[in-house]
């Protein structure tokens, strides 16, 4: 059976290039993401008004949250049945973050992430997602219930040309003595020199300055960016960064969320992930100390 995400329209509007004209036009459409079509009961170009309209949906722009009826914010730990291990940020306004890869010893190397938004209702979620690896990004989906602050199972979907695949995940809080989602964000956890991996897999060093300043290069590039506690008043920082000298895209922009947190071993660890404006490329970094 196919499953059918919601979004609104004001969501989607930048990639289809249709101008929002009228207040009906605030109805719920419904987006199948195996068939990767938008279905809109009206929208109105000019002065005409098309009713019923199927769209082929090109790349996603942004997916900045989505309704729910209850949440599950908070973060997640777990595995999926390919024997990754993941862990997912979900914010107040239902986006979330998800990174997947191994434990080796104390260090957590990373396979890559994705960004996008889930809906709860009842005990059930829905979630939209475009997911990142070194090389390639893929849209997704998943479909599974919710205990809240207990349990997390379901089903994620990627679909990359003609490939399709399944897999099942399981999710649980962490220890609140490895990293309490609920306490105010600290920057003084994170001033200094990290030096660790980026997720297109060149080493590189960031210093962050006590005024959520950043510094860095990875392979020869330069960027700069900020970190700030998230005014939610929870345990992450958004964070943005721009490439300078050095990069091949001088003035490329990026931004995301970053978490930090104490490791059994007593080392801290720096996450910290990132996309462009469309969604299109993302990049990651993780680092311990």
């Amino acid at each position: 059976m196919r499953s059918r995400k919601k979004f609104h329209y004001k969501s989607l509007c930048v990639f289809l290039g249709i101008t929002l004209l009228s207040s009906s036009l605030m109805a719920t459409d419904t987006y199948d993401p195996i068939t990767n079509q938008l279905s809109i009961p009206s929208v109105k170009v000019g002065t005409s008004t098309y009713n019923n309209v199927v769209i082929t949906v090109g790349n996603i722009v942004s997916v900045g949250g989505a309704s729910s009826t209850q949440s599950a914010e908070g973060l997640w730990s777990g595995t999926t049945s390919t024997g990754y291990e993941l862990n997912s940020l979900v914010l107040e306004n239902n986006e979330f973050w998800t990174i997947v890869g191994k434990t080796i010893g104390d260090v957590f190397y990373v396979f890559g992430f994705s960004n996008g938004a889930a809906s709860v209702n009842a005990n059930s979620y829905s979630s939209f997602f475009r997911e990142y690896t070194a090389t390639t990004s893929v849209l997704g989906y998943g479909t599974g219930t919710v205990t809240t602050n207990t349990k997390i199972s379901g089903t994620v979907t990627t679909t990359s040309g003609n490939t399709t695949q399944n897999t099942t995940i399981s999710m649980t809080p962490p220890s609140a003595s490895l990293y309490d989602y609920n306490k105010n964000a600290n920057i003084n956890e994170v001033v200094g020199n990290w030096t660790g991996s980026f997720l297109s897999g060149y080493s590189g060093t960031v210093q962050v300055l006590s005024n959520g300043q950043v510094t860095g290069i990875t392979n020869g590039c330069n960027f700069s960016g900020s970190f700030s506690p998230r005014s939610s008043g929870k345990n992450a920082f958004d964070f943005s960064l721009v490439n300078g000298s050095g990069c091949f895209i001088p003035g490329y922009k990026s931004s995301g969320i970053a978490i930090s947190y104490i490791t059994s071993s007593g080392k801290r660890q720096l996450i910290a992930a990132s996309t462009n404006d469309t969604k299109t490329q993302g990049d990651l970094f993780f680092a311990q100390r």
